[in-house]
């Protein structure tokens, strides 16, 4: 069996406008933030760069996915996440997952992690998108049991070579 490697990128307001002209020959696709928390709530949490983040992948041709930056407790707060996430991809075609972004220790000592994950993911799912998790490799590997870690596609932020 081959192995696929596949180069993308994470990208939110953070790195400012960017040139997705040069980025292309370097990658195979995006993810990009589209917000956090209760954005339906609370507009200012929608990220942005990602209407032009999006637009520009579109236009060139850059398969896009998109993250959801995390700061749920509790399902409730996981499920009004998904609700927030589901009003910013109306219209939108995704090529990649859409993935929780869980990083916040405040979630981790909940000891309820995998509960929050599936709210949101099984919301998303229900509206119709695949969903992945987000998340750093200790984390994975410390707060979420196996049948999370089984469950979801994965996409684990590597900040080591």
């Amino acid at each position: 069996m081959a192995n696929y490697v596949k180069s993308g990128i994470d990208v939110s307001q953070w790195q400012g406008v960017i040139n997705w002209s040069a980025v292309k020959p370097q990658i195979d696709f995006a993810l990009l933030r589209a917000g956090y928390g209760d954005s339906l709530s609370y507009p200012n949490q929608i990220d942005t760069q990602f209407e032009r983040n999006y637009s520009e992948c579109k236009k060139l041709g850059i398969p896009v996915g998109i993250y959801y930056y995390s700061y749920a407790i509790n399902t409730n707060m996981a499920v009004r996440e998904a609700q927030s996430c589901i009003a910013l991809l109306k219209n939108k075609q995704l090529e990649y997952p859409v993935f929780y972004d869980v990083e916040e220790m405040d979630i981790f000592k909940t000891g309820k992690t995998d509960e929050i994950i599936k709210a949101f993911c099984d919301t998303m799912e229900k509206a119709g998108y695949y969903c992945g998790i987000y998340i750093y490799r200790s984390a994975a590997q410390g707060y979420l049991n196996s049948t999370t870690r089984n469950t979801y596609t994965m996409a684990i932020a590597e900040y080591n070579t």
